[in-house]
């Protein structure tokens, strides 16, 4: 995902799920014949399917993915989107793939593979024909030496389209567009046209409304060679702030409606389990409260077939967040109960240091049921800082801070219920 995603803070993913059908295609086997086992059906609409971003795991040995995998099947996620094999003027990484496709394999999880990105991108509304021509050309030449190494895998499933089509950009360029993504909706059916591509663009209140999307759609739809079991869809944009929670349903009901127009197309949702904060020093992103999650689910479950998230290896791993975040999820899925953790621990003491900007400091002695801090700004919401890898925060500089500012910070759980407030 785009903005999120560039950075940290992560898809038919979900052929199924949703409360809309189901469990799947029943036991998958592996290349060796193995029975895989069988994740239980869930009781409430969930997601089933996940992003995964190259720069997180990068690094990461054959183990590393076989114990995430495993954490990802137990959640139950029969889809992963690994994106993208190849970012900017970095080689394109099989290695990762390789590793992520053999962990896969063995769980019967489904990969999409996103070939390449560029930040070029994100001047579209200028970019020339030429320019995106180029791209679209040099991931057909990373799928095909992707299918050509791992189409015996049978983890290999679909293509994620790496190129996130916004409200705004496109509207006078549909031509410009639909040119180049054709380029690539006819490399992937020529290589083999039984491997979907997932798409999912994204929306911001601010630049337009539901309904001159769902027209702008209606108008693009024709004019790309998208096949039957393609996947539309968008993100839910709550988590970066493009949309309130209760604003998605009515995108999403006029998405919907775009989407009915092209046989065979799939309409899903991607939702985003995060919070991003834009700072001077670029954006920051916290794990969601887990209710504000089940209440993007359980909005947009009507609307689609299926949902899939950005993202559970960022936000809910045990891997990277506090076991809590996917306790609470294995309890959700499996009959709907939420997470009803004690008062979260106080901040014992915090410090505040004035110079070419601010500096605060804090220490805490119960961490109990803590999973971040809040920081405030005379009286408003400046961030959030996670504890992750099992690290609790402790100091934060306020590049824009002034010495006449006043800072409060809480510590808060799950939930985002928060402690009282102390002032630095």
């Amino acid at each position: 995902m785009k903005r999120i995603l560039t950075i940290l803070a992560l898809l038919p993913l979900l052929a199924l799920s949703c409360g809309k059908g189901g469990g799947g295609e029943g036991n998958e086997q592996k290349p060796g014949g193995e029975e895989q086992p069988v994740v239980e059906e869930p009781a409430v609409p969930v997601f089933t399917g996940s992003f995964i971003q190259h720069w997180y795991v990068a690094s990461w040995t054959q183990s590393q993915w076989d114990a995430e995998m495993k954490v990802l099947a137990d959640a139950g996620m029969e889809y992963l989107v690994f994106t993208p094999l190849k970012d900017g003027d970095a080689a394109p990484d099989y290695l990762a793939l390789e590793k992520c496709l053999a962990a896969a394999s063995t769980k019967g999880i489904k990969v999409f593979v996103g070939t390449n990105h560029d930040e070029g991108w994100w001047n579209s509304a200028t970019a020339s024909a030429s320019w995106l021509n180029a791209r679209m050309d040099e991931g057909l030449e990373i799928a095909r030496e992707v299918y050509s190494r791992f189409h015996s895998n049978k983890a290999l499933y679909g293509w994620y389209w790496d190129w996130e089509v916004d409200n705004a950009n496109w509207n006078s360029r549909k031509d410009v567009l639909a040119a180049a993504w054709n380029r690539t909706l006819d490399g992937i059916t020529e290589l083999d046209p039984a491997m979907p591509l997932l798409f999912s663009p994204f929306m911001n209140s601010k630049l337009g409304t539901p309904a001159a999307y769902r027209d702008f759609w209606k108008a693009l739809f024709p004019m790309l060679h998208l096949r039957k079991g393609d996947i539309f869809a968008p993100q839910d944009c709550v988590g970066a702030g493009g949309v309130t929670a209760t604003g998605a349903k009515s995108w999403f009901y006029q998405l919907g409606e775009a989407a009915k127009t092209v046989d065979g197309l799939k309409f899903w949702a991607n939702v985003e389990t995060f919070e991003q904060f834009n700072l001077p020093e670029g954006n920051r992103f916290v794990t969601a409260p887990f209710q504000r999650v089940v209440d993007q689910i359980t909005a947009l479950e009507p609307f689609v077939e299926g949902i899939i998230c950005f993202a559970y290896s960022h936000y809910f791993s045990p891997v990277l967040v506090r076991e809590e975040y996917h306790n609470a999820w294995m309890a959700y899925r499996k009959d709907g109960t939420l997470p009803q953790p004690g008062k979260t621990g106080r901040v014992n003491s915090a410090t505040k240091q004035v110079g070419t900007g601010v500096a605060l400091s804090w220490s805490i002695a119960t961490k109990t049921d803590v999973d971040g801090f809040v920081i405030y700004r005379n009286g408003a919401l400046l961030l959030k800082l996670q504890v992750r890898e099992g690290k609790f925060p402790d100091y934060y500089f306020d590049t824009a801070g002034k010495a006449s500012d006043t800072y409060d910070i809480t510590t808060y759980n799950i939930n985002g219920d928060e402690s009282p407030k102390v002032s630095f």
